[in-house]
């Protein structure tokens, strides 16, 4: 035995059709705008707290001061500042500048040790060739330290210049 299956679709006739797809046009077009909408919505709030967060974010507007060997001689001469070593303790023992404070900033320690100083003191800070001075330097600033100066070129150029250094 076989069996016929026939489905008979029922069209709608012209008038209903263009009816139908007008209001399905129609519909989309409303979607389309809302989700245009929402998403302008969704932006607005995402932008202002986005904004808040990165003008927080932007670090500190402390300078530091970048001085060749002469220009941190006499920086150092203040009673005031703080000559920082950042060097390891190894380094800082074989020859250091006389009155530095040694704190390692490749420690694991360095940002609880910084956390200590006071931040409204001026802190001169040097290494061996000025990258890690500079490195200390920018964490001090985003941590809100403003008083802050660098040797460039580090304790190699304070020794091409002349500068003593001391051992005990």
């Amino acid at each position: 035995m076989q069996f016929v299956v026939i489905v008979a679709e029922k069209q709608p006739g012209p008038v209903v059709g263009s009816i139908l797809r007008k209001r399905w046009l129609h519909f989309r077009m409303i979607k389309s705008a809302s989700a245009a909408t929402n998403m302008k919505k969704f932006a607005a709030l995402l932008a202002i707290p986005l904004m808040v967060v990165l003008s927080a974010c932007s670090g500190s507007n402390a300078k530091i001061n970048q001085l060749n060997a002469d220009g941190f001689a006499s920086n150092i001469q203040n009673p005031a500042t703080v000559i920082l070593d950042v060097r390891t303790a190894g380094e800082f023992a074989a020859g250091h500048i006389a009155g530095a404070v040694n704190i390692d900033v490749e420690s694991a320690n360095f940002d609880s040790k910084i956390a200590n100083l006071d931040k409204n003191v001026e802190y001169s800070i040097y290494c061996h060739s000025g990258r890690r001075s500079m490195i200390a330097a920018n964490k001090m600033a985003e941590t809100g330290f403003t008083k802050l100066t660098n040797l460039q070129d580090g304790i190699i150029s304070w020794q091409a210049a002349g500068f003593p250094l001391v051992t005990n």
